[in-house]
């Protein structure tokens, strides 16, 4: 029997999804991180990815007008918890 949750199962259901799209590889990475902000990282590797770093390299390479976007939805979502 087939095991469906199988790193190649997942594969190949992955790889039939994006090629019934059109979709190359690089545009299905896209599409996966804008729409389910999926990281391609974790489906190649499988591990998770380090929250802090990520946090950190999303910081680094911010234009300032994502900064401030990102400090409002932060503050955003620090008032609904209140």
């Amino acid at each position: 029997m087939k095991e469906s949750f199988s790193k190649k199962a997942v594969g190949e259901r992955l790889k039939g999804f994006r090629l019934s799209m059109h979709m190359t590889q690089k545009e299905f990475a896209q599409m996966l991180y804008d729409k389910y902000e999926i990281d391609i990282t974790y489906l190649l590797t499988g591990n998770k990815p380090d929250f802090d770093n990520h946090l950190r390299q999303l910081w680094l390479t911010a234009s300032r007008v994502e900064k401030k976007l990102i400090l409002a939805r932060l503050i955003s979502y620090v008032e609904e918890m209140l």
